[in-house]
């Protein structure tokens, strides 16, 4: 019985380490082929800033691969859907204050300020 038990724990933890590995490797191809449909836009933008139709499409299609892997290292319990989303809010809060583009909130003061 115990041997039993052995072999059968021995290969789920095999399974699960493939299933990691595969998970990881087509994630990292599709976050490449994502890098590269992003550089694809910037190179053939225009100068007023307008983006090509297959350039866009091909972006389009690559952010949903990218997505599907996501959502997939989450089916396989990899992380919780709250981590992650935990995850886009500290982004959010960087970005807010690290670029534009997150509008910054305005301060309580700034609000009342602002109203007379």
């Amino acid at each position: 019985m115990t041997l039993v038990v052995l072999i059968l724990t021995s290969i789920t933890i095999t399974d699960m380490k493939d299933t990691i590995n595969e998970l990881m490797i087509i994630t990292m191809e599709e976050c490449g082929e994502l890098t590269q449909a992003c550089s694809k836009v910037l190179r053939t933008m225009s100068q007023e800033g307008d983006v090509r139709a297959d350039a866009l499409d091909k972006l389009i299609q690559e952010v949903g691969d990218v997505m599907c892997m996501i959502e997939l290292m989450e089916d396989h319990g990899l992380m919780k859907r709250t981590e992650i989303l935990a995850g886009v809010d500290a982004k959010r809060a960087k970005l807010r204050r690290w670029s534009n583009l997150i509008p910054k909130r305005e301060t309580w003061q700034e609000i009342l300020a602002n109203e007379y």
